[in-house]
């Protein structure tokens, strides 16, 4: 049958089961306990395909032709170098959440590694390196997490994530002359460890774990400083909850001066990244230089015609390469914007070009008036 097959290739390959993947088809209910793993496995690499009419058919004798292009599949599979990375899906009340924030941290460390949105389906994908990993995941007003998620060579680990109703802090960074702390990264660490950015006002907004104790720090964007601790907090019942810092001078000094703008001697701090697809905009905001741009939604015919960096004002000019061809674009008031081609790519060939490259990141590079520069990586999730 199809599912006994599922569970064949699996093993061939050594694969991890995926049960979360087996769900979206209609006839989930039908797909044996034993085989959804499988199911979820083959599905998710893309050596089994579902019917046309979101069913699997798990009961289904296998015909020769599927066997033969799965078996091709899987003999491509195993010849290619395997990547190691997370899958995995985010849930709520047994429902799929799309467009949850998904942030990956080296287990122990407030940086963000990759950040990432769930698809339509609450799927999501990350390649990484061989190591241990701290995973959240969060909307607005939910958030889950996983610690010390182990990631080995050559292998995909599944990593599915369940929110519950979040503590929502917010409020805002200040000096001790109430001016605010713009540009900031506050580290609220239990375990793990939950991070958010300040605005222009120095406001922040964070969803976290209720009923737990935080140690807070905070850090200036764009630097090579360590956090600085801020405050001990204890943190009640999941809802909206005001919370706002002072932080002391000395303090302020040691995070990196808090504030990214002209004349402090550090890299310029880059807001925002927009793609242009189809004439529209997709913009996204990000932390520690790190952005992701679904492109999930959109087929490999979409035409990616441009984007557009927001950065602070003292931010000149920005380098990006796309298909080979590197640009350098100016900063006016905080923004430049950038064309791709005569008339822009398709995804397809997009896609092409990162694959050449062995990556899903495309570099910014944003040099200040100081030239000092910041390297932003942007993700680009197909």
């Amino acid at each position: 049958t199809r599912q006994e097959a599922a569970a064949v290739l699996v093993k061939l390959l050594k694969l991890a089961p995926a049960e979360g993947g087996a769900s979206d088809f209609k006839d989930a209910d039908h797909i044996a306990a034993w085989a959804a793993g499988y199911v979820g496995a083959v599905v998710r690499d893309g050596l089994m395909m579902g019917m046309p009419d979101q069913t699997f058919q798990p009961q289904k004798s296998i015909s020769r032709a599927e066997a033969v292009v799965s078996l091709s599949r899987a003999l491509e599979a195993k010849a290619a170098p395997q990547e190691s990375g997370i899958a995995g899906k985010v849930l709520y009340n047994n429902e799929a959440v799309p467009n949850a924030v998904i942030k990956v941290y080296q287990a122990g460390d407030y940086r963000v590694l990759q950040l990432a949105k769930t698809n339509a389906k609450g799927n999501f994908e990350l390649n990484l390196s061989p190591g241990a990993y701290d995973v959240t995941a969060g909307t607005e007003n939910e958030v889950a997490y996983r610690s010390g998620v182990q990631v080995t060579a050559g292998k995909v680990t599944e990593v599915n994530l369940t929110l519950q109703a979040a503590a929502t802090l917010s409020g805002e960074l200040l000096d001790q002359e109430g001016k605010p702390l713009k540009n900031t990264t506050l580290v609220f660490t239990t375990n793990p460890t939950f991070t958010a950015g300040t605005d222009n006002n120095g406001a922040y907004s964070v969803a976290l774990v209720p009923h737990r104790d935080y140690q807070v720090r905070f850090v200036s964007d764009g630097g090579d400083n360590e956090p600085v601790e801020l405050d001990s907090i204890s943190v009640g019942a999941a809802g909206r909850q005001s919370m706002s810092f002072t932080a002391s001078d000395d303090a302020k000094e040691q995070a990196g001066g808090g504030g990214g703008g002209a004349g402090t001697n550090k890299p310029p701090v880059v807001e925002s990244v927009t793609f242009i697809v189809d004439g529209r905009e997709i913009t996204e905001t990000g932390s520690n230089n790190s952005f992701s741009i679904d492109l999930s939604d959109y087929t490999d015919d979409s035409v990616f015609t441009g984007l557009t960096v927001k950065a602070s004002s003292d931010a000149k000019t920005a380098s990006v390469s796309v298909l080979g061809i590197s640009k350098t674009i100016t900063f006016n008031n905080g923004v430049a914007s950038a064309s791709v081609g005569k008339s822009g790519i398709s995804l397809k060939e997009l896609k092409s070009y990162l694959k050449l490259l062995g990556t899903n990141k495309i570099t910014i590079t944003v040099t200040g008036d100081t030239g000092l520069t910041s390297k932003v990586k942007v993700t680009v999730n197909t």
